[in-house]
């Protein structure tokens, strides 16, 4: 068992977030939420303009 005291789940935790990978997982799942909500924001605004 690990001492709480040498930061052992801190630590794993901020070694995962500042691995490269992870970031840009991350980074691309942000943007891939960003314009999936902007295409359909576009679509619902087409859509009102046409009807």
């Amino acid at each position: 068992m690990t001492n709480d005291l040498d930061g052992g789940p801190v630590r794993r935790v901020a070694t995962t977030l500042l691995d490269p990978t992870f970031a840009a997982m991350w980074l691309a799942m942000f943007f891939s939420s960003v314009g999936s909500s902007t295409l359909l924001l576009a679509i619902a605004t087409q859509i009102y303009l046409d009807t």
